[in-house]
C-alpha cells in the first residue's frame, strides 16, 4: 500500500543538522533549502553573474552607500492569496537591521 505523498514527485533533501531557524532573514547556514523554497528580492543570473529583478522590480543604492531601497513589483501575493508589501515583509527582518520605511 502507497501513500499519496509517494505517488507524486518529490526532492527529498538530507540535512547533517536540524535546521537552527524557519526564518530566512537570520539563517546564517550555509546548507538550507531556503534557496528552494523562498523567492529573494533579486536573483544572480548564472551566466553573468549579474543581479537581476527578481520579487523587486527595482532597486537604487543610497549615496553613502549605507542603505539599498527596493521597489517591490506590483500584484504580489503571500501563499494565502494575501497581497504582499513591504510593511508585511518587515516581519520577516529582524528589528536590529530596519532603521525605517
Amino acid at each position: 500500500m502507497k501513500s499519496k505523498a509517494s505517488q507524486v514527485p518529490q526532492l527529498v533533501l538530507v540535512s547533517l543538522n536540524d535546521p537552527t531557524t524557519f526564518n530566512f532573514a537570520i539563517n546564517d547556514s550555509p546548507y538550507s533549502v531556503f534557496s528552494l523554497i523562498y523567492k529573494g528580492l533579486l536573483d544572480e543570473n548564472v551566466i553573468t553573474t549579474k543581479l537581476e529583478p527578481a520579487l523587486a522590480e527595482s532597486w537604487s543604492i543610497s549615496a553613502d552607500q549605507k542603505r539599498i531601497i527596493f521597489t517591490l513589483k506590483t500584484g504580489l501575493k503571500w501563499s494565502d492569496g494575501k497581497p504582499l508589501t513591504a510593511s508585511k515583509s518587515l516581519l520577516f527582518v529582524p528589528s536590529s537591521r530596519v532603521k525605517s520605511l
